[in-house]
Order: C-alpha cells, then structure tokens, then sequence
C-alpha cells in the first residue's frame, strides 16, 4: 500500500477534540512529588520542544502529542484557543495573567539551554515575576545537562529538572542510560526528569564525526528510538520534549520509519504512561541473567513494571539492536500479595509469561525481548483487562502504524542492499535475511488487507528483526576488516545507514567476498 494512501488511511481513523475553547473550563494542573497531574490524571508529556506556529496543532493530536512548548512564540490568543480545540496543551514563557486560566495551558518553559550563574540568576527573576500571576502551574527550564555543578544551579529554584538527554552515539547504550541519565538524577537529587529528547541528528557527533546532514535525519532507527524512549522510562524519565519537530512530523522519506515508531509508542503511553507517573521506581530491584539486558522496575499498588531493553555495548550506537533471552529474577514485591501472574504488555496484545516464586523470589525464565519490552507482574486485581480492552481497540490503528513503518523501513533497506551488492559485498546470511524480510513485509500487506491486525502487526515486527540481521552480518563483516580499513572510516560503522560508504572506502576487490563466506 503506496504511503499516501497509508496517511488518508490514518488520517481517517484518527478523532480528536473540535470543541471551542470557549465551552472547556480552566485545567486543574499541579506538579506534587516529581509528578504531573491535569484534572486529577497522571499526565505523561509526550510532545515537543520548540513548536512553530506553521505546524498544524491538529496535526499534533493526529498524531497523538499531547503537548508541545511554544518557546517565546507563544502568548497568543489565538494560538491557545487552537491548541485546546485540538486537544493540545502548551507551555509558555510570556508571562501574561490570562494565561494560567486557559485550559491549554500547562506549564512556564522559562529558559531553553539554561547554564552557569547568569542564566540560574535570570530564571530566578522569571520564576518570581510568574508567582505574581500564578501561583499554581509548575515551572521547567532545558539545561544542557553537561556538569551536575551547573545543573545544581536550577533544581532549587524550578519544579520539574529537564536536561538535555541528547544521545551520543559515541557512547554506549549503558553509558547512556546509567553514566549520564542515573548520574544526573544523583547528583541533583532529582528522582524522575523530563528529557528534552533530539530524534533526528547530534550537534557534537555531526561535527566531529563528519557525518552528512542527510545521514544525521536519519538518525536515530525505529529500534533505536524505541530502545532510548523505554530505556529512559526505565532510567527516571517522565516527559518527553522531542527536538526537531520536523524529525519525527509529518512522515517524509528520511522519518516515515520513525514517524510510526513513534506512534506506536504513543499508544502504549497512552495506555500505561499514567501507571509509569504514579508508580515508584526501584533502583537495582530486579537482575537478568544476560549483560545484554538493562533493566528497570516500576512497583504500583497492585502490580510492578518491568522495562527490559536489549543493550550490547560493543556496537555502541551503530544500529537497532537485536533479540536476547534472558532469565529475570526479583524479589517479590511487598505490596503486591495472593496469586501472581506475569505477562507481557504490548501490541498486538497481552501474552502470558511463565512465573515461578521461590524463597521469596520471582523468576521469569527465557524471556525474549525485542529492543525492548514491557513486562507487568500484577496481582489478581491488577490492571490487566484495562489494558487488553485499551491495546485491542487501538489495535486497527496501530497496524496501519506498522504499515507505514515498514514501508519507509524496506526503502530504506533496499537502498542499502543494493548499494552494498553493487560494491560486491556479498553474504549469503544478510541476503537470507533480506528476502525473508521482504516476505513478511508482503504478508504483512495481506494480513492488513485482510483486516487482520494482530498478523499485520507481528509479521511487520518480524520483518523489522530480519532487517536488524541483515544489518548486523553486513556490520560485523565490516568489523572483520577494520585493521586493513582506510584510515578515518570506523566511525561510518556506528549508523547503519552509512554501510556502503564504509565499504565504498576500500578498494572493491578487497572487499569482495564469496559466497561460502
């Protein structure tokens, strides 16, 4: 199905609020224990940071963002009454009395790139002159999360702690969740965070690393950006204020992939997100029998989250990363008490987890996660059938999600298989994997023609681990031949996309491979 059609096709499925902004009342909105709640829900920020008043607030929702920082472009009427029609929240730095008793509004964004002693003294003057008008909606800066002494500058004065969590693809996954997002919340005492999130391109890694622009929007892959959102839930994170806009809307042929990633996770926030807000993390609480799995754990009244993601430092950030069993062990939780059962939380439903409980611990034996998955321990009266009757109804949606996904993701696979054939780089094991990507992918098209979601869906998820293969061979193939490579080429091995120039530094029959290779 051609990507045009995909987007009418969404576009069509997708309701949202047209009410007059003059009909809502004020929201009812408070930040209390590193929690936000509007109207009495736990509120999780799903949106951006930098909004342009060219962007269509309905597109916003269409996509299911729910807010979005109007960054000193805000302050307008109009631009409000627009966004609480669309079923859209706000944050403002233009202190004006009639803003805190608009409906759309959320919170004072009061400074971006917030550093050192002069911008500290100048968001305290900011925070001083909103308590004149408003005593109630909480307070947010963007610091650039570079030094826990700079930052240490602000989390007295401001209530919700929003460092920059630029990935840096130079680094490891670990690094990133554990010596940067932990290290941060330590060290200002902070424990959850909102991130300001960039999902298409790296300042520092562009520059340093020569990287072209085109290949800086490409980055990060669906998997890698599924990976860092869930892992970041796992470390701290409760809002994401993604940066650029134009990385993640409207889908184009560098984003499409992205785009419906995105939404997909979107639907599973929606779903669980308010449980992740009101929940309690619990450092260290819960171990894998596998270093490739990091692990995060959420206790709530009756049942704990699990975040478990795939993490392999020795590929750094080079592609979506791919399956691990692992076997996972915790201590049973406290609150939860009677019969217990684990499941997985997700699309394209609930799956079942077999469970044992000895000596006070539970053991989860030979879970599979792909990039990431989600796992709920609940007690009889958990959660369990909210979320199944939640996941089916969105079920039709979120396959067309997956349809366009896949369609960005096979062009994009294409262009590399061909490029790496053209160069007469050739292994049998990445062709395999390509055709059986290529099969699912027409599976995938038929199941969803056939109204038949839930295979839609897990046959697009198949093809995505055979393209992730595919990947990888073609990777460590790459690997093999770095003490022979050119020199200033290894960093072309850390975005999957860059493969082919990676090979294209070497003279060609040198890298020519056989094909019992």
């Amino acid at each position: 199905m051609p990507p045009r059609d995909l987007r009418l096709l969404l576009a069509a499925m997708l309701v949202f609020a047209v009410g007059s902004a003059a009909c809502l009342a004020q929201s009812n909105v408070r930040y209390e224990n590193e929690r936000m709640y509007v109207d009495g829900e736990p509120f999780f920020y799903y949106g951006f940071i930098w909004y342009y008043p060219c962007t269509p607030l309905e597109m916003l929702k269409e996509y299911h963002y729910n807010a979005v920082d109007a960054n000193g472009r805000g302050g307008r009427l109009q631009e409000y009454d627009r966004a609480a029609r669309a079923g859209i929240h706000l944050m403002d730095s233009s202190v004006q009395e009639w803003i805190p008793k608009h409906p759309a509004f959320l919170a004072w964004f009061l400074l971006d790139d917030a550093a050192g002693e002069q911008d500290a003294k100048l968001v305290r003057e900011r925070v001083e002159r909103v308590r004149t008008v408003d005593k109630t909606h909480p307070t947010l800066v963007d610091l650039n999360g570079r030094t826990i002494e700079s930052d240490k500058l602000f989390v007295d004065t401001i209530d919700i702690y929003a460092p920059y969590a630029y990935p840096i693809p130079t680094k490891s996954y670990q690094w990133y969740f554990h010596d940067f997002l932990d290290h941060l919340r330590d060290g200002v005492g902070r424990k959850y965070m909102w991130s300001a999130f960039q999902c298409s391109g790296i300042y520092s890694f562009h520059g340093h690393m020569g990287f072209t622009s085109r290949d800086m929007h490409m980055y990060p892959t669906p998997g890698q950006f599924r990976l860092l959102c869930w892992g970041a839930v796992a470390h701290g994170m409760r809002g994401f204020m993604f940066w650029p806009i134009s990385g993640l809307l409207p889908p184009q042929a560098d984003n499409g992939d992205r785009t419906a990633e995105a939404l997909i996770m979107a639907h599973e926030l929606e779903i669980i997100g308010g449980d992740i807000i009101e929940g309690d993390e619990v450092r260290d609480g819960v171990t894998a029998d596998c270093q490739d799995i990091d692990l995060g754990r959420i206790d709530l009244a009756d049942s704990t989250i699990i975040i478990a993601s795939v993490v392999r430092d020795k590929y750094q950030w080079a592609m979506d990363e791919a399956t691990a069993t692992a076997t996972i062990t915790l201590p049973r939780p406290k609150q939860l008490h009677g019969t217990l059962t684990a499941y997985r939380f997700g699309f394209p439903c609930i799956a079942d987890l077999d469970m044992q409980a000895d000596a006070g611990n539970l053991t989860i034996p030979a879970v599979s996660v792909d990039v990431t998955q989600v796992i709920v321990i609940q007690e009889a009266r958990g959660p369990r059938e909210q979320y199944q009757r939640e996941l089916a109804k969105r079920l039709p949606e979120v396959a067309a999600h997956t349809q366009m996904l896949l369609e960005y993701l096979h062009a994009k696979m294409q262009h590399v298989h061909a490029r790496l054939h053209a160069l007469e780089v050739e292994l049998d094991s990445a062709d395999e994997h390509y055709a059986q990507a290529t099969q699912l992918k027409a599976a995938s098209e038929q199941a969803f023609v056939n109204d038949d979601f839930a295979s839609a869906f897990g046959l697009a998820r198949r093809a995505q681990q055979h393209y992730r293969a595919m990947l990888y061979d073609y990777r460590e193939y790459a690997e093999s031949l770095l003490d022979s490579a050119p020199p200033g080429v290894s960093h072309l091995l850390m975005m999957p996309y860059t493969l082919p120039r990676f090979f294209a530094a070497f003279d060609h029959t040198a890298v020519t491979t056989q094909s019992a290779h």
